[in-house]
């Protein structure tokens, strides 16, 4: 008798169990269906220029204006430097620099080489802004100069990393003559996004 009973309460327990599957699964049938999320990332890469004064092209010992100066990147180049041995800026009664007339994504990183004759202390401003540089000389008016994203100075730093984002670049000397054996110029570039995904 007690085994009978057993069996009856665990046919029960077991059809109990099959219906409330049942039941969930029909419920699953009517619900809404969920939409996967999907991030949508635009895909980036970097692209160096690196500038010597023969890729400059400016030749003898006297400051002269050039432009139109392309490398790796779609960034185009116009500037204002002397070419001696290296790539010479000054400040002092010039307009001499380095300005991008074209963008060449988002700049990141600028790092120099800095030949022996330069002094100790002798710093290299970076200037950055959202629109086009004219000429070398943008960078000595406040109204056309951009924002000041920092500096490199000789015998304590090659290197400066951008915060934030630009794209354009100029480079002036702060005060007195500079000799660079190569400017390198990172940029970050946008190589497309997610073609299937939902920007709305």
């Amino acid at each position: 008798m007690f085994k009978a009973k057993q069996k009856t309460v665990s046919l029960v327990v077991a059809c109990l169990t099959l219906l409330l599957t049942m039941m969930v699964g029909i419920a699953g049938l009517f619900s809404a269906p969920t939409t996967p999320t999907t991030t949508a990332t635009a895909a980036t890469t970097t692209v160096t220029d690196t500038l010597t004064k023969s890729l400059i092209g400016v030749t003898g010992s006297s400051y002269s204006s050039w432009s139109g100066k392309t490398f790796d990147s779609d960034a185009v180049y116009a500037g204002q430097s002397s070419g001696g041995t290296e790539i010479q800026l000054k400040s002092s009664g010039s307009t001499s620099g380095i300005v991008t007339t074209a963008s060449g994504g988002n700049v990141k990183t600028i790092t120099v080489v800095w030949n022996n004759s330069t002094s100790s202390g002798r710093t290299l401003d970076i200037y950055g802004k959202n629109s086009a540089y004219s000429a070398a000389s943008d960078l000595y008016n406040t109204n056309n100069k951009g924002t000041k994203l920092g500096s490199i100075v000789k015998g304590t730093s090659t290197s400066l990393t951008v915060s934030g984002t630009y794209a354009y670049i100029g480079l002036r000397s702060n005060s007195g003559a500079m000799y660079l054996t190569s400017i390198a110029i990172e940029w970050e570039v946008d190589i497309g996004g997610c073609d299937t995904c939902d920007y709305s």
